[in-house]
């Protein structure tokens, strides 16, 4: 590769490494915290019907990276490990391609750690799912590139469906999930089709980050990688990033 490549991309490299906080990073913290705290508060001493929490923005947007952090600030999320083995109250799946009501449910057991059947029928693993998740004793879903799940649907009737699919898990009375959904702002279409969704919706939009508005934003980044650059070259060899 040409020398000129090779200094951009560690240029670009150098950038990828940081995360520079901002304004969306104050708001994003305050609405998850609320959803938490909703999330986990019971009702005449009994959990509530699960929450959705809604992550949305153009391709680009930081959705995932956002989503990434605000679960690993929360306590009460973070894996822990017992007597059986490790445990982890969260279950995330990333949707790559479309995605039917079959292939979500087998998407969610298998995220929380379940050996599945290959030829394991769809009601049966609707059917099974809210027990599993019990069992493993998954709090939160997170599902990333919702829109897949979305754009499979053609008509409104199939995407009510699913929607209902979803819902059933939270309003399950023996061990009700809450999911955090993030991906395109189609991704939404779920809370329009359904009241009690949108009742219990948290909603995050993410806003490109666009020049010149958003320039010492992007002046932080660059400067947060050169500060990390100047002291990764004052550390012994064996102390960096591989």
């Amino acid at each position: 590769m040409a020398p000129d490549s090779r200094r951009v991309i560690a240029a670009i490299e150098r950038v990828k490494r940081v995360y520079v906080s901002c304004g969306r990073d104050v708001l994003a913290d305050k609405s998850f915290k609320t959803f938490m705290e909703n999330v986990v508060a019971f009702r005449n001493g009994e959990r509530d019907e699960g929450r959705f929490f809604f992550v949305t923005g153009e391709s680009g947007a930081g959705k995932t990276q956002v989503v990434k952090r605000m679960l690993l600030q929360r306590p009460e999320l973070q894996p822990e490990e017992r007597p059986y083995g490790a445990h982890d109250p969260v279950a995330s799946v990333l949707l790559q391609g479309p995605c039917s009501m079959k292939v979500l449910a087998q998407s969610i057991l298998e995220a929380s750690g379940y050996a599945m059947i290959r030829d394991m029928g769809e009601k049966m693993m609707w059917h099974m799912l809210p027990r599993q998740l019990h069992h493993r004793h998954i709090l939160l879903i997170h599902i990333d590139e919702t829109q897949h799940m979305v754009r499979l649907t053609e008509s409104d009737h199939d995407r009510k469906e699913l929607a209902k699919a979803i819902k059933s898990l939270t309003a399950n009375p023996g061990w009700p999930i809450s999911f955090v959904v993030s991906g395109l702002p189609r991704t939404t279409e779920l809370a329009r089709l359904d009241e009690q969704i949108a009742r219990r919706g948290s909603f995050l939009p993410l806003p490109d980050v666009r020049l010149p508005g958003e320039r010492k934003l992007v002046e932080n980044i660059i400067g947060e990688a050169r500060h990390v650059d100047r002291v990764a070259d004052r550390l012994p060899v064996h102390g960096r990033h591989a």
